[in-house]
């Protein structure tokens, strides 16, 4: 899978995304995915990830059980 096949399923399903994003330019380009994805630090995603998924375990009390 490529950045472009990312782009290409957001134009697919931009109605649907413009539900859940504020999407004022329209769907990213792949160059855009590439560049904001070159910049995640693989530890630092992990840990507020994780931190995410607890705080939906804690907030669904236990229902969503996440680690």
């Amino acid at each position: 899978m490529a950045w472009s096949d990312i782009e290409l399923f957001g134009q697919k399903q931009e109605r649907m995304a413009e539900n859940v994003f504020e999407i004022t330019k329209g769907i990213p380009s792949h160059d855009t995915f590439g560049r904001v994805f070159a910049k995640i630090k693989p530890e630092e995603f992990q840990k507020h990830f994780i931190d995410g998924l607890q705080a939906i375990e804690k907030l669904t009390a236990g229902q969503v059980n996440c680690c």
